[in-house]
Order: structure tokens, then sequence, then C-alpha cells
């Protein structure tokens, strides 16, 4: 594990990464309540023959997790993340991200779309349409946070996998489920409920308006037992101009999860694609 001490305005934080090999790698983006060690775990199971680099996101891993809340807003995430690719030389990357890692993903490459070769969003939204939407869900996400601190990251990370979003992960051998509440389990409190109150769903700028932008290749990722992220991804390849999208069988949100191989070889086939 590496790190890179990033000072952005009010607060220093140090952001800790995994890289292996050298060359046009692909960076992954974990989602809520993971880590680098996800992808890390995933590289063992699929043996990914090509350079990577997976990042902790702030309040996340073994990324700093600092007390004030706006330290955590998108903007300032962004920013991190094009601190370590000007760190690191990727001047081109594939980015993939999952669920909270896609939408930042998603936004980092709106911002700075020179660098990102090709995108892929697994299980991933733009954000919400409208205010009101955004209202409602800040309120939730506030409700998360608080939950989080009031009853601490053992029995949080149990509700969480009882969440109907991750019902599919019940075909998971228990050697997986470990891993999984391993993961979730040593994350800190304060930095999921800082995450969730600075780039929560809620508190993340709508990308809707913008996803016609996009000029690189994008692939969506979606489990065919998700329906809501199938939804989204469906009428984001229709604002998308260079887009596909790729609905994983048997799987649900979590799909390089739930079905690793299979989340690989079509990610795989889309890099090759546009790297002839």
């Amino acid at each position: 594990m590496k790190e890179i001490s990033v000072p952005l305005s009010d607060v220093d934080v140090l952001v800790r990464y995994e890289e292996k090999g050298t060359g046009l790698p692909i960076v992954f983006l974990h989602g809520f309540t993971g880590d680098s060690r996800d992808w890390l775990h995933f590289s063992r199971k699929v043996a990914i023959d090509r350079p990577w680099v997976a990042i902790d996101l702030l309040g996340h891993g073994q990324t700093s997790a600092p007390d004030l809340a706006q330290r955590y807003q998108m903007q300032r995430q962004v920013a991190d993340l094009d601190a370590i690719a000007a760190y690191l030389k990727l001047n081109s990357f594939f980015f993939l991200g999952y669920s909270m890692g896609g939408r930042t993903a998603l936004t980092y490459t709106m911002q700075h779309p020179q660098r990102v070769y090709g995108l892929i969003l697994e299980s991933a939204s733009p954000g919400l349409l409208t205010e009101e939407e955004q209202e409602m869900r800040r309120s939730s996400d506030e409700l998360l946070a608080r939950r989080i601190l009031e009853v601490g990251m053992d029995q949080f990370s149990e509700e969480w996998g009882r969440l109907p979003l991750f019902f599919t992960q019940q075909i998971l051998t228990s050697e997986e489920k470990t891993f999984q509440q391993t993961v979730r389990k040593s994350q800190r409190a304060r930095g999921l409920a800082g995450s969730l109150r600075g780039m929560g769903t809620g508190s993340q700028p709508s990308l809707w308006n913008e996803l016609s932008s996009l000029s690189m290749p994008v692939l969506f990722i979606t489990g065919e037992l998700d329906e809501k992220f199938t939804k989204i991804a469906v009428s984001m390849q229709r604002a998308v101009p260079h887009a596909q999208h790729a609905i994983m069988q048997g799987v649900g949100h979590n799909v390089h999860l739930e079905s690793p191989v299979e989340f690989w070889r079509e990610t795989e086939q889309f890099m090759k694609a546009i790297s002839r």
C-alpha cells in the first residue's frame, strides 16, 4: 500500500492506493463501505494481466477520514484524484468505478476528459435529476450518517448487508461473505458519515444534462437482477454518444464480486477493442 499527501484548502489528507505494473493502466474506484482491498481481491480472482491502480476514496480504507464534512465534497474528491493522476504521471488511463466510485469516476471524467482513455461504470448513476429528489436523498443520507455514528461499524455493517440492494449476494460462498464483511467492518464511522454528507447521491450535482459531452468510449455494466441501476444505465446509454451497456445475467448490484470472471471478460473486451 502506497500513499500520497494531498494538500487542498484547509485540510491535508493522505490518500492510500495500490499500484501494479507500468504502462497504460486501469484505475479502480470502490463503492461505499469498500476500499482498494475489493479490487486486490478481485485481481486475484481473474488474474489481471495489465497495469492497474486502486485508490481508497476519502473516508474509506487507509485514506484519511477528516472530521470536516466539507472536505468530502465531490469537487474535492475529484481534485484528490487528479493530484494522484499527476503524481503517478497518468496522462491517459482506463477508469472503472463501482457504484459510489462510478459516480466519482464519471464526475472526474467530465472535468478531466483528456486523461480518460475509456470509462467503465458499474452499477453507477449520474446523480439525481431534480432538486426535490436531491433534497429527499440528502435527508435520507443524513439519517444514515447519524445511524452509522450512533451504532458503530459492526452493527451498521450487518444492517447494510441486509439491504434489498444486496440480496443477490446470498449466492456468495461463506469465504466471500466473510471477506465482504471484514472490509465493511474495518471502515471508520466518521469516514462513512462524512462521505454520505459530502459526496452522497443527494449532495452530488446532477450530471444528467452533461452526459452528451462524453467523447470517449463508455461501457455501462449492470446486473440483470439490479433493476434500478439497469434502468438508469439504459437511460444513460441513450445520452452518451459512444456507449455500450452489458447486462450480466443472474447477478445484482455488485457484479464484479458476484460474477468476477464474466465481469472482467466484458471489461477486457471493451478495453482491447478501443486500444486497437
